[in-house]
């Protein structure tokens, strides 16, 4: 089979990947994922979704080793898990 193949059947079913997502005290959003291929992957926005397309984007980034590599929009499936408030004034 040659490279391209192979790659392709490589990312055509979906990955999921466990983040946690956190609003700071500055109403950033903060979403932090520790079993990205690179070992972790952290991202900062001022909404909720936008921080999640990040990290989304950010895994498929990862998972990237060239521009060929295919990697699909909706290979990457997050589980996301919304960690409490930062508390106000601390």
């Amino acid at each position: 089979m040659g490279v391209g193949i192979h790659t392709v059947q490589r990312y055509s079913r979906r990955m999921q990947y466990r983040v946690t997502l956190k609003k700071l005290l500055d109403g950033q959003y903060y979403a932090r994922c520790t079993a990205a291929p690179s070992g972790i992957a952290v991202t900062q926005s001022t909404t909720r979704e936008n921080a999640l397309e990040k990290m989304r984007s950010e895994i498929r980034y990862q998972l990237e080793w060239c521009p060929c590599s295919g990697v699909s929009n909706d290979y990457v499936r997050l589980e996301v898990m919304d960690l409490p408030d930062a508390p106000n004034g601390r």
